[in-house]
């Protein structure tokens, strides 16, 4: 009878040394290394020598547990081993700042923190003076980012000459803090503010790269953006908030434009930016128009400002534009690709406002795109400079349009001069 030949089993994991375990730990959540821990005599202490914590809960019920779970986790510790990454998410429980500000020390890289406000204002001048700090990202739980502003005097103790990436999420009236950080971190390049409730906002950076701006607010915002080696820019907000807009980036490659319930006096604020973006090379727009707007759904214009010119977007490949295409946006899109000359691709998406999906409103909203495989809520045209394949696109737009309407086309290919009356109509329009 044949003998069956024995299996060996060899242990990997233990032939591996600890230097290289560490360095395994140190990317995956905290409780995989504590778990690793009863596994054998040798990886008992070994969490503990991991310079990187990963710690998260958010369910209610278990943040008692999980506050004596971090001190005990904290305080047991090697303290010769230096913490280099720190992610720490908690609901509305929140813990002694104490026991975290010995581990916030100097040769600490990555920061990510997800507290009670209370936290949040006790470690945040502690962070400022963490001169390896790269990454930091910080957000207030639950609904204090409402009540709680951050007076804190940043270029007295800002020391963050490293920092790269900056996410803050919820804070509030924080327009000096981010200019403070802003002129003391010369590496700065990445730069993400949701949602940010200020007025006021006057950012100057050399070498930031990347902004994401999400603003919601009670008051007008006013927004001045010097960033040179600004790449790419999202800037999303209710139509209402902006009052006085500047951007002086000539290096924007790529944007991101999203205004939400725009109503006539808004018109021309719109406008602006969109023309501020002029010089890049992929463009996303996301219009929303107001009840009112589309109550009268020819006679105020959001994509093409019918009073003021529109520039040459002559570096522009992509276009995206999202917005409930009646027949008035069909005629200012078609005016708007005549001064696309390098257009490659195109996409459209039919959105009707979300007050105005009643009934008798959406049948006057219907959406006059080209019909699809997915009907006539979205098109995608690709290849537009081959041949003459954009003015075939044109043509298709067109066909779609009513004969009255279309009249307003042809008038605008001419550069429309202001009578008396239209430039009355227009100061009026800017005084609103």
């Amino acid at each position: 009878m044949a003998m069956t030949p024995s299996v060996v089993v060899t242990d990997r994991l233990t032939d591996l040394p600890d230097d290289l375990l560490v360095n395994i730990l140190s990317n995956l959540p905290t409780h995989f290394s504590v778990r690793l821990s009863v596994l054998s005599r040798r990886f008992r202490h070994l969490w503990a020598a991991v310079p990187s914590v990963d710690l998260e809960c958010y369910e209610r019920s278990l943040h008692g547990k999980f506050k004596s779970l971090c001190e005990s986790f904290f305080a047991g510790r090697d303290s010769s081993v230096a913490l280099l990454r720190l992610r720490l998410h908690c609901g509305v429980c929140g813990f002694h700042s104490g026991i975290l500000s010995p581990w916030l020390s100097r040769a600490l890289r990555h920061v990510d923190l997800h507290l009670p406000a209370g936290n949040i204002l006790s470690l945040f001048p502690v962070i400022l003076r963490l001169e390896c700090l790269e990454s930091l990202s910080i957000s207030l739980s639950g609904e204090w980012y409402a009540r709680y502003v951050l007076p804190l005097p940043v270029p007295a103790t800002c020391r963050l000459r490293r920092l790269k990436s900056l996410h803050l999420y919820g804070f509030r009236a924080i327009g000096e803090l981010l200019e403070g950080i802003a002129a003391s971190c010369p590496a700065l390049k990445d730069m993400k503010l949701v949602p940010m409730k200020m007025n006021s906002l006057n950012l100057c950076s050399p070498s930031l790269r990347s902004l994401y701006l999400d603003c919601d607010s009670d008051e007008p915002l006013h927004l001045r953006l010097l960033c040179p080696s600004l790449e790419f820019l999202h800037f999303e907000s209710p139509a209402r908030l902006i009052r006085h807009y500047q951007l002086d980036s000539p290096a924007l490659r790529s944007a991101v434009i999203k205004f939400g319930n725009i109503q006539q006096k808004h018109v021309v604020s719109v406008g602006d930016v969109i023309r501020s973006v002029a010089n890049v090379s992929e463009l996303v727009i996301h219009l929303t128009e107001s009840e009112d707007i589309m109550s009268r759904p020819n006679e105020v214009h959001v994509l093409v400002d019918q009073y003021l010119s529109l520039p040459k977007f002559s570096n522009l490949k992509h276009l995206d534009v999202t917005a409930c295409f009646i027949e008035k946006n069909v005629v200012d899109l078609i005016s708007f690709l005549e001064h696309t000359p390098v257009l490659d691709s195109l996409i459209l998406t039919h959105e009707i406002p979300p007050l105005c999906k009643t009934a008798s409103m959406e049948k006057n909203l219907a959406s006059k795109l080209p019909w699809s495989t997915r009907g006539d809520v979205f098109a995608s045209f690709t290849n537009l400079g081959i041949e003459n394949k954009k003015k075939k696109v044109v043509k298709l737009l067109s066909q779609r349009v009513k004969g009255q309407t279309k009249a307003l086309l042809f008038k605008r290919r001419e550069p429309r001069k202001l009578s008396s009356r239209d430039y009355c109509k227009l100061t009026r329009r800017l005084s609103l």
